[in-house]
Formats: C-alpha cells, structure tokens, sequence
C-alpha cells in the first residue's frame, strides 16, 4: 500500500513538473514570437505559405515549414470564431499569423523535450529526485544562451555573433528540432550498425531536416566523415549504415530541390572568403572577439576539463568538429545576390546550439573525484558555470529587447 502511495506521488510529481514545463516554455516563447510574426524572417514565409495554399506552387526550396503552416490553417477551427461572414477578411489577414505562432510553439516545445530527455539520460539520476527539475531547467536555458552580447548593446544586438539562438527565422526554428534528434541519435549509434527500422527513422528525419532548412547538413555531415577518418582510416571500419542513411536522403533532397523543382527563382553562391564573416564585424579584430563572445562557455569549459569528458568524449569532440566545419563554411562562402543576408551562417550557428547543449551536460556531469582535489575541483566547475551564466543573461536580454523594439535584426 504505500509503495503504491509513493509511485502515485511520483507520478503527480512528474506531472506537475510537466505541466509547469510546458507553461514556461509556452509563456516565453509565445511572448517571445508574437512580435516577431509581423517584423522578423516571418512575413516572407507566410507569404510563401499564402501563395502555395492558393496558387499551389512552392516558392522556396525548403518548403516544409510553409506546408505545415499550411496543414495547421486547415485543421485549426478558424470557423468557430470567425463565424460571421463580415469576418472573412479577418481570417484571411490573420489566419496564416495564427497557425505559424502554433508551428513555432509546437516547435519550441518538441524541442525542449527531445533535449529534456538527453538532460535526463546524461545525468541519470546525479541529482536525485531533482534531476527532473535540473533537466528542464537545463532545456530551457538551453533555448535562450546567447552570446554574450551585453558589452555592445549600444551598437548591436546579435549581428557579427554566432548565436545558437535567434526568435525572427521561422525555418532555423522549425531545423532545430530534427537536428537535435539526428545529432543524438549519431551519438548513440556511433559503433553500431543500425537495424532496418533505426535506418528508415534516420532516414526519414534526415529528409524532413533537409526540407525545413538543408544549412546543418553542409557541417554535420562533413564533421561525420572527418570524425570517422579520425578513429580510423580504414574504410572498411566506418559506420556505413548510419553514413548511408544521413547522406542519401540529404543528397536526394537537395538534388530533387535544385534540378527538379521548377519556376523557383535559386541564389548564387560564391567563393568569398571572409567576405560575410567581416560584412557587419568590418575588422578582424572584432571578428575574433565577437566570435570568442560567441562560444566563450565551451571553450574555457574545454580548457579547464579536456581530461573529465567522459561519458560525453565522443559528443563533445564530434559537436566542435561540426562547429568548426560549420565556421569554416561561413568563412569561405557566401550568396552574391544578397551578401548581407548571410545564408552560410545558419550553419555555424547551429553547430553552437549543439555545442552549448553538449558542454552543459558534461559540466552537470562533472564528477569531483575525477577533478582532483577539491581547491581544483571548484574552479573547473564554477568558472564555466558562471560564463555560462553571462550567456543566459544575454539571451534573456536579447528576448527582452526583441519583445520590446521589435525589428529588423541588428
């Protein structure tokens, strides 16, 4: 009887941390996005989505958030308060608005939990009975770090940063989901060989990611590769399974989306090196210190505990790879149509998302006897802690500032 009693307190524990959860996560980033649906990346693709639902026709060759946007108009129940024929026009105006704020929270909210998840896998149970809590904290805090951007207020808010977190592009929000799920999931099958239905799943994920926003692929598979020449140049060793069923869907999509999709105006993209990296920064100097601003947390983490990474060696070696291959990117191209669009940064600052998401786990990983003594112990844990601490203080007033004066980016 009371080993019942105790299951059913948990369970209502649980519970109530999910609901609060979800919640938090809806108040946020529902404040957070409302501004953004008439001022940010979102008029644009509303208007694709506008044009495919009535003309039918795709306009961009990432079309998977205009289509959702497209099926959440047509099963939310606009009908039932807009029921007065005179508020047609008001349905039209605002219909499209409705459904992408629900996509983006649908968006937020999967991705909180797919990361809620590794938290709680990493951590097993280190903290207790609070482990929940400190993972959804975690999830959280994971969606608003920036970089620490609270020096430059004054002259910008994130243009000349690598941010893992931006509210005004709808896709990069939309891409986010699924990568975080492919990027755990070459975590976990890194030696393995996937069974057909793990292939399949891959597979399928891999294909949807490419449609929201291709931008990860052009690191993460690259860093994969690079990462597998490193444990071994025998081709023969290599995780060709999981190398397959990343690859071919990427491939297909891209190669379906540039040769097959017709009447979509494509972009050109240059060989220009530095050319985007310096269009906002204009100095080298202020390149280097706004790209340190950017990724301070996992470097100095890095720095103070190289040799206290594991269990998490293989994620936290493979995300800097990617981050690397992914600022490589930026570096070297870029669009000739509209350079000050910088197209090749969605890359770099989605392998910062994964990097900050991997070196949080290990810091809440740490474990003091593998730190040494305990006057050494603290600094290797609290220093990064702390940074970590001025990035969630700039995400926080970035999504402050953005609610506030709404806005182009600057």
């Amino acid at each position: 009887m009371k080993n019942a009693t105790c299951k059913q307190s948990i369970v209502r524990g649980k519970s109530f941390l999910d609901f609060w959860f979800v919640l938090f996560i809806i108040l946020i980033f529902g404040i957070a996005t409302i501004p953004q649906l008439t001022v940010g990346d979102y008029p644009t693709h509303l208007s694709h989505a506008q044009y495919l639902a009535e003309e039918g026709h795709l306009q961009l060759l990432h079309p998977l958030l205009q289509q959702l946007v497209v099926i959440t108009r047509a099963i939310l129940p606009f009908s039932l308060f807009f029921g007065r024929r005179e508020s047609i026009q008001i349905l039209i105006d605002h219909s499209y608005l409705i459904s992408s704020f629900f996509v983006a929270l649908a968006c937020y909210i999967s991705t909180a939990f797919l990361l809620r998840k590794q938290f709680m896998k990493v951590w097993n149970d280190k903290f207790g009975s609070k482990t929940r809590l400190f993972a959804n904290l975690a999830s959280i805090a994971s969606l608003l770090v920036s970089p620490i951007i609270i020096f430059t207020l004054r002259d910008r808010l994130i243009l000349g940063y690598i941010s893992p977190n931006v509210l005004h592009n709808p896709t990069y929000i939309l891409m986010r989901v699924f990568v975080v799920w492919i990027f755990f999931f070459i975590i976990d099958h890194l030696h393995t060989k996937l069974t057909q239905r793990e292939w399949w799943t891959l597979f399928i994920v891999t294909g949807l990611a490419t449609l929201a926003k291709p931008s990860y692929g052009l690191s993460l598979f690259p860093a994969f590769y690079l990462y597998n020449l490193i444990i071994s140049r025998d081709l023969k060793k290599w995780n060709w399974s999981l190398l397959t069923a990343l690859t071919i869907p990427f491939l297909l999509v891209n190669v379906y989306q540039l040769l097959i999709v017709s009447g979509i105006d494509t972009v050109h993209f240059v060989i220009a090196p530095f050319q985007a990296a310096l269009f906002y920064t204009k100095s080298f100097f202020l390149l280097l210190l706004f790209l340190l601003l950017s990724v301070l947390f996992p470097i100095v983490f890095i720095i103070l505990n190289r040799k206290n990474l594991y269990p998490l060696k293989n994620a936290i070696v493979f995300s800097w790879i990617n981050f690397a291959v992914g600022l490589s990117v930026f570096i070297i191209f870029n669009e000739s149509t509209y350079p000050s669009a910088l197209d090749f940064i969605w890359t770099p600052m989605m392998a910062s998302f994964l990097l900050f998401t991997t070196h949080l786990m290990a810091l809440g990983n740490l474990e003091p006897e593998s730190m040494g003594s305990v006057k050494s112990a603290l600094p290797k844990k609290y220093i990064p802690l702390s940074i970590y601490g001025f990035h969630l203080l700039s995400g926080i007033v970035y999504l402050i500032e953005t609610v506030i004066h709404p806005g182009p980016v600057r």
